[in-house]
């Protein structure tokens, strides 16, 4: 419900910092529509994913309702936080592993997360529907794989970090 106001009563901003689909909270989920719907209604978007979600269908397919609704969406060589933010004004973020989700209406902890947000993507490469797979993001993808395999992290950690299985 809480989610729900914010993203309708959302006239200026959305800000998104998220793994690939498949690794959604329910929460999250239910938030794509709304931020969605923000866009439509004239708000501006800026939408972070690792890039490992160039290669996820579904997220491909999410992103690309995205852009013509005037979203701007890049992707970066990991996202360790996940976080919605509404008009710099409301926040939505992770309160634990279990999935459930904090709302802070805060704003100096909205405007730490719009830095944070800002700071990533300044470096982040943005994304085109129409490009194919990776998109030029392979080689940087693959320095934070073995960048992260030397620093001694767990496979669960790296997954978590990039955006993808254990398994891969």
């Amino acid at each position: 419900l809480r989610l729900l106001e914010a993203a309708q009563s959302c006239t200026t901003e959305v800000l998104v910092m998220q793994p690939c689909v498949a690794r959604e909270t329910r929460e999250l989920r239910l938030a794509r529509p709304l931020v969605l719907e923000a866009l439509r209604r004239g708000a501006r978007g800026r939408i972070l994913y690792p890039h490992t979600a160039r290669g996820d269908s579904g997220t491909r397919a999410h992103l690309g309702e995205l852009l013509p609704a005037g979203g701007q969406v890049r992707t970066t060589k990991e996202v360790s936080d996940r976080f919605l933010v509404f008009d710099r004004k409301t926040a939505f973020i992770p309160s634990g592993e279990d999935g459930e989700i904090a709302v802070v209406y805060e704003s100096t902890v909205a405007a730490f997360l719009a830095g944070l947000h800002a700071r990533v993507w300044e470096s982040a490469v943005d994304f085109d529907s129409g490009a194919a797979g990776y998109a030029g993001t392979m080689e940087e993808l693959k320095v934070t794989l073995l960048s992260l395999l030397a620093s001694g992290a767990k496979d669960e950690v790296i997954a978590r970090r990039v955006g993808m299985s254990e398994r891969t």
